[in-house]
């Protein structure tokens, strides 16, 4: 936090600053769910969020996809390659918490992948049913 202080007395830039601060973020986050998971309460949170809710909402020729949590972009640029017209909306229909990050993510280890309750698989999964949701709207 001292770090943290000194950049903002020091009138550092913005852009020090904010990854100073995400840094100090990420750092509570660990600490909380490490804290979460020796006192047995992350498996009841996860399961508080399961399962997690596609929604499709077509209108004349275009697909709306709401997903819940915070989505890394590649996943709903992976759905938009293959359904035409589709607008993919992350942070919608209530709360999943975490990120779901991408394998890359995780094996670089930025600070979302860091903090993450769900694997990159989960990602996988909603591109793929909600392909076939699509699919099945379709017919």
């Amino acid at each position: 936090m001292k770090f943290l202080e000194d950049l903002r007395l020091n009138n550092a830039s913005r852009q020090e600053i904010r990854t100073a601060e995400v840094d100090w973020f990420g750092a509570e986050e660990s600490v909380t769910l490490a804290r979460a998971a020796a006192e047995g309460r992350l498996e009841a949170a996860l399961e508080c969020c399961l399962p997690a809710e596609i929604q499709i909402i077509r209108i004349g020729p275009w697909s709306f996809v709401g997903w819940q949590g915070e989505i890394f972009v590649e996943y709903a640029l992976a759905v938009k390659a293959r359904a035409r017209n589709t607008f993919v909306i992350s942070l919608a229909n209530g709360e999943l918490q975490g990120y779901i990050c991408t394998s890359e993510a995780f094996e670089q280890g930025f600070y979302e992948a860091g903090n993450c309750l769900f694997d990159w698989m989960s990602g996988e999964l909603l591109v793929q049913r909600s392909l076939e949701l699509l699919c099945g709207l379709a017919q």
